[in-house]
C-alpha cells in the first residue's frame, strides 16, 4: 500500500485533517506490516491520535419546539447533555444536582420522549 493511499484511507475514515493523516500514515508505515495489517495499525494510530488530541465539542442548537411538553427541569437536562454535549459531571454541576439525580431526569425525559414518539407513530399509522 502506498503512503498516499494510506493517507487517503486515514483521512476518509478517521480524521478530516490532512496533516494529521499524513503523520499517522508515517507512524503506521514505520511500524510495518502487510497492506491489511497497515490498515489496522493506521486505524489504531488514528484512534490513539483522537484520544490524545480531542476536538473541542461544538454545541448543537436545540430546536425551540423540541419536546416542548417536557417540564423545564427535564428539558434542561436534555439540552445540556444531548445538545451541548456536556458530560454527566459537567451538567450536574451546572444544574447544582447530583449525578444520580441527573441520570434520573435523563431517564424520565427519554421515557416521555419515547412515549410521545410512539404515540405520534401510532396516530400516523391509524392505530
Amino acid at each position: 500500500m502506498t503512503r498516499e493511499r494510506l493517507v487517503d484511507f486515514i483521512y476518509d475514515k478517521y480524521i478530516r485533517d490532512r496533516h494529521a493523516a499524513e503523520a499517522i500514515a508515517d507512524e503506521a508505515l514505520a511500524k510495518g506490516g502487510n497492506p491489511e495489517q497497515l490498515r489496522v495499525i493506521a486505524g489504531n494510530c488514528a484512534i490513539n491520535y483522537t484520544r490524545l488530541n480531542p476536538q473541542p465539542r461544538q454545541p448543537s442548537p436545540m430546536p425551540d419546539d423540541f419536546a416542548a411538553y417536557l417540564p423545564p427541569e427535564l428539558r434542561e437536562v436534555i439540552r445540556l447533555t444531548y445538545f451541548e454535549h456536556l458530560t454527566e459531571r459537567e451538567a450536574a454541576e451546572r444544574l447544582n444536582i447530583s449525578r444520580h439525580e441527573l441520570r434520573n431526569r435523563q431517564s424520565k425525559a427519554r421515557a416521555l420522549v419515547r412515549r410521545d414518539m410512539l404515540a405520534t407513530v401510532a396516530d400516523g399509522a391509524g392505530i
